[in-house]
């Protein structure tokens, strides 16, 4: 299944030490790194790795957020974040210069560009989901509108594939396509009879609803599939499989025959890439798969870090090693990138 593989180590210093990654993104020879929750800030490195520059101005004032919880490039390389908290969109020029800000009415948890001055934001209030607005702050669309007090509060997802743009509700299996205001159909990952229903999540008890406890859900059902990317053949995502603590599961939909491969992610993995706790596929980078590992993870698993792969892939294990000479517990995560060919 893997078919190539290669490693970014990313520059480790006081001013870039990234806390978490909550979002990567590869864009014009560039990483951009979102750390929402421990640094809240924006890291910008090169394709190589070497720090750049960082957009840290947590705060309330112009020019600042209190919560950064998505970004995105446009087509002018401007660098857009939205302030989920503070209910801002905030620009910024190619080297994090400050430019502009947009106050909204609703609380944005995720942005794309859409090109041509659009941008494409959800929203975690269940009444207007998808919104669609200008760079000069006019919403044009709002979609997804559900009756007040009956939505569920999961935040909804916004897919940049290349040179495209989609969204995908929650507990749907239907990936909708943004082409400028226009939204259409694109993709059925389809479950089937073991597709999670939205009316049978709504007969769960408002109480615990948003907990999706597996006392209430029979096994069996899917539902929440997330980190959803695109290559050039594949679709990549994750889904949970009830019961939820076991059966989190790792899906390559083939863009061509529409064949699905599913893996589990606490058995299957193992198979592929050793003994490490595999975390999200949550980039892509030239038509590869990109997904961060921890320093501390490769340092406890040298030996035996990809060695399943590298058993077949003469070097791999050397690269590791190689690597992991100049780490340490508190070093920044290794991007490792690799390729899939599913036969």
């Amino acid at each position: 299944l893997v078919d190539s593989i290669s490693f970014i180590t990313l520059a480790t210093s006081e001013e870039s030490l990234i806390g978490g990654i909550t979002k990567l993104r590869f864009k014009d020879s560039r990483i951009y790194i979102l750390d929402k929750y421990k640094s809240n800030c924006l890291f910008v490195f090169d394709i190589h790795g070497r720090f750049l520059f960082k957009i840290d101005q947590s705060g309330k004032g112009p020019g600042e957020f209190v919560e950064a919880s998505g970004f995105c490039i446009t087509e002018n390389k401007e660098i857009v974040i939205n302030d989920h908290s503070g209910k801002k969109i905030l620009l910024y020029n190619s080297e994090g210069k400050f430019l502009r800000e947009m106050h909204t009415d609703f609380y944005p948890s995720d942005i794309a560009s859409l090109g041509e001055g659009l941008l494409a934001l959800t929203n975690y209030d269940p009444s207007q989901r998808l919104i669609i607005m200008g760079r000069d702050g006019k919403v044009i669309r709002r979609e997804f509108e559900e009756e007040p007090g009956l939505g569920y509060t999961y935040t909804n997802e916004l897919i940049t594939g290349i040179g495209k743009v989609y969204f995908r509700e929650y507990f749907e299996d239907t990936i909708f396509q943004i082409d400028g205001d226009k939204i259409n159909k694109k993709y059925l990952i389809d479950f089937q009879e073991k597709k999670m229903l939205k009316s049978y999540y709504m007969s769960i008890p408002k109480t615990i609803r948003n907990g999706v406890s597996d006392r209430y859900i029979p096994d069996g059902f899917r539902f929440g599939s997330h980190n959803l990317v695109e290559t050039q053949d594949y679709l990549s995502f994750y889904f949970w499989e009830t019961p939820r603590r076991m059966n989190r599961h790792w899906c390559l939909y083939d863009k061509k025959s529409g064949q699905t491969t599913y893996m589990n992610v606490n058995m299957d993995f193992d198979d592929l890439f050793g003994e490490i706790d595999l975390p999200s596929i949550i980039a892509v980078k030239n038509h590869q798969f990109c997904f961060p590992l921890d320093s501390y993870k490769l340092l406890g698993n040298v030996d035996k870090t990809l060695k399943n792969f590298a058993d077949n892939k003469p070097g791999t294990l050397e690269q590791v090693k190689l690597i992991s000479e100049g780490l340490s517990d508190n070093s920044n995560p290794i991007l490792v990138v690799f390729s899939v060919q599913v036969n």
